[in-house]
């Protein structure tokens, strides 16, 4: 058995040849031979020396990579890899290399926890562009990050509950060679090696695997970055939803009529006040699709008899205009029939009365609880394609965008991933739900929102979906500046935190051409994107001469057709309608071949 195996670029001693294993590439086929390990590059030689000087007493084998154009790839990598799970026994894997994309994340991740499982550790640097890289981030790999203020080469830090598990010397330092021959160099591969020496010199007589190793390094560590605990201040959706009543019935509730067939469970009753001048309304009149006889009830006379679960939206103005605490009324009624209660809006004013609840409650919330920790500023490269759908104002249609184009997508067989900015996102079978609109419940900073958001969307990369989608809120860059709430900084945040490679632009018949163009800009500035489609709103809202609203008036599709042959003009974009069933199969075409 080999204490210490390296896997980098080979070696090379001017006073002696070392030999060991090398992959080959020949005749387009990866192949192991043992040989000189001659280094063209010199990185492996210097983690050599190293390893050699720190555990002089090792038994080391080194494998030499990098078979082209002086970079690893993911195939060679796993290759190697595999060799060594079924050829080679060894306590220490020395990976002083990584990679920030990888496109085979989880066979990756698999190969590696079968070599942990046989009770090798795998010591993995990151990558020196400060981002998190892989298989470092693996969890069980101890993944190693530089610090320049570590001095002393035995010294390190110890991280809990991050992909981040030491910090090592890494900073710029002079390193003899066997040879005499003095380098500089720097960076977490070599903090890797001092960590894979550390290892390596530990003297056990426990069981050697990662778990003891972990424990050992931690008692070493001169420093540890302990996990603070937050609690959730709320519970999370465990309750299954079969039979549901919406309450009440405003703009955001209108996804539950038009996608009722993306939903899980049955919408049974659609309840308003009585003050609204909606109730006995039948749902037939505005969708076609809805059941004739279905009518919109009166909150007041719900029994509640016959499900298990309401969804309680947005309340606030009309509590505000009745001067009655509907939610307070609804929640009562809930609780007395024992029945779940979902919200769009906090329920923290109401706990006194959801602790009395044989039923459950939520409502989303992103918290400091939900940010990972001790991340030291990395991010994820995200290796699937991202899709984000952005706007030039509110009332777009943009989360029925993408309804639409999720529901598409997986009626042609794809894997979607969705993070959602509406309430009741994850009610549409949508991943994650970030919910930064109206009264937004994202109660976190704006780097520890970018920090949540990459993590979502590397947790949509582990699930091995094939495209992921992302909707944003409202306009994307100021119309005025007169006010703060003016400013679109929340949409910022999302811009850069989930950073889309294609950006859907959703964009009103009233828009002049000159916002949009900088809209355009300001999108692809920020997040390196392209803008690759305009989806117009189907209505033209009209402003009488005291700039008052009038009645919404629908567009005509020659009305479409005069707007978009003059944006195509001038922006080179093409230009869809929303709610055509046949311009969202054009736009569906559009995203397949821009990737």
């Amino acid at each position: 058995m080999y204490d210490i195996l390296i896997l980098d670029t080979g070696v090379t001693d001017e006073n002696e040849e070392i030999k060991g294993l090398k992959v080959d590439f020949p005749k387009g086929k990866f192949d192991m031979k043992y040989g000189i390990l001659t280094d063209e590059i010199g990185h492996g030689t210097i983690i050599y020396n190293i390893i050699r000087k720190y555990s002089p007493s090792a038994k080391i084998l080194a494998i030499k990579l990098f078979t082209g154009n002086n970079v690893i790839t993911e195939d060679e990598l796993i290759y190697a890899l595999c060799y060594i799970k079924e050829n080679i026994s060894c306590k220490v894997i020395n990976m002083s290399l990584g990679l920030k994309f990888c496109e085979k994340l989880n066979e990756l991740k698999n190969i590696c926890n079968e070599i942990i499982s046989s009770g090798t550790v795998i010591v993995s640097a990151f990558d020196n562009d400060n981002c998190y890289s892989y298989p470092a981030a693996f969890d069980k790999v101890i993944g190693v990050d530089s610090n320049n203020k570590i001095k002393i080469s035995s010294e390190y830090e110890y991280i809990e509950s991050s992909p981040i598990n030491i910090r090592a010397k890494g900073g710029l330092q002079r390193i003899k060679l066997k040879s005499g021959k003095i380098e500089i160099v720097g960076g977490s591969s070599i903090a890797c090696a001092y960590i894979s020496s550390v290892i390596a010199n530990f003297s056990l007589d426990e069981k050697w695997n990662w778990k003891t190793i972990m424990h050992h390094l931690r008692k070493g560590a001169t420093r540890v970055y302990n996990l603070s605990k937050f609690e959730k201040s709320i519970p999370g959706k465990n309750f299954k939803i079969k039979k549901a009543a919406i309450f009440p019935f405003n703009k955001e509730m209108q996804a539950f009529i038009r996608y009722e067939d993306m939903l899980s469970f049955q919408i049974e009753h659609i309840y308003d006040i009585r003050q609204s001048g909606r109730v006995g309304m039948k749902m037939s009149r505005f969708y076609e699709k809805v059941k004739e006889g279905v009518c919109i009830e009166d909150i007041d006379k719900a029994k509640l008899n016959d499900i298990d679960t309401i969804i309680i939206g947005h309340l606030e103005e009309l509590n505000e205009i009745c001067g009655i605490d509907f939610k307070k009324k609804v929640i009562e009624k809930a609780v007395q029939k024992g029945i779940n209660i979902y919200s769009f809006d906090p329920l923290d004013n109401y706990i006194y009365l959801l602790e009395k609840n044989k039923g459950m409650f939520y409502y989303p919330k992103i918290t400091i609880a939900d940010v990972p920790q001790n991340t030291f500023g990395k991010l994820h490269k995200i290796n699937k394609p991202v899709v984000g759908i952005f706007g030039t104002s509110s009332k777009q249609g943009k989360f029925s965008l993408q309804l639409s184009l999720k529901k598409f997508f997986e009626e042609q067989q794809y894997r979607i991933g969705c993070i959602g900015t509406e309430p009741h996102s994850i009610l549409f079978d949508m991943d994650c739900v970030y919910p930064m609109g109206y009264n937004s419940t994202v109660n976190i900073d704006a780097w520890q929102s970018i920090t949540y958001l990459n993590a979502q969307l590397y947790k949509l990369c582990e699930k091995d979906v094939e495209l992921i989608m992302v909707a944003s809120q409202a306009n994307s860059i100021p119309q005025n500046f007169n006010n703060i709430i003016d400013y679109p900084i929340k949409q910022n945040i999302f811009l850069m935190g989930t950073q889309p490679d294609a950006i859907i632009l959703c964009i009103n018949y009233f828009d002049e051409i000159s916002y949009i163009k900088n809209t355009i800009q300001a999108l692809q500035g920020i997040s390196h994107s392209k803008v690759i489609a305009l989806v117009m709103h189907p209505y033209k809202i009209n402003l009488d001469f005291e700039n008052k609203l009038r009645p919404k008036e629908q567009l005509t599709l020659n009305d479409f057709d005069e707007i978009s042959v003059l944006l195509k003009n001038e922006l080179k974009i093409p230009v869809y309608l929303l709610g055509v069933k046949e311009h969202i199969c054009l736009l569906y075409k559009n995203i397949i071949d821009f990737f």
